[in-house]
């Protein structure tokens, strides 16, 4: 709804994965991923994307690939000084401030992302080293 507010629209006009030939366009769209590996493939096939009639926004794969792992995200923001920014995190769950959310570095829409509500919760999630 909120996009449609400004004269635009989203929809799904194909399936491709990257190691499939690029589809034509369909008209002067955009093509933007939902998928990490997708933004990946998209990011290394971005030239051929252009040439089937696709706008994309243009990004070197090694830091589309790197975005994708919020791990090293964390690392690439504070190397840039912006690290005061982003949700406050923690390495261990000794100290952290509880409730909070525990999500692995890599993946997608919430999967495995738990609310953790003390060291023990963390610790049965994630098991004791």
């Amino acid at each position: 709804r909120q996009v449609k507010r400004y004269g635009c629209s989203v929809k799904n006009v194909t399936n491709w994965r990257g190691l499939m030939q690029v589809p034509l366009a369909p008209g002067p769209v955009w093509f933007l991923p939902n998928q990490d590996d997708v933004a990946v493939d998209v990011a290394k096939r971005q030239a051929e994307l252009k040439t089937a009639g696709w706008r994309v926004a243009e990004n070197r794969p090694d830091l589309v690939a790197m975005l994708g792992n919020k791990a090293e995200l964390r690392k690439h923001v504070e190397g840039l000084g912006f690290g005061h920014l982003l949700p406050r995190h923690y390495d261990s769950p000794h100290g952290a401030g509880f409730p909070c959310i525990l999500k692995p570095a890599l993946g997608t829409f919430g999967k495995d992302t738990h609310i953790v509500r003390s060291e023990d919760d963390v610790l049965r999630i994630v098991g004791s080293d």
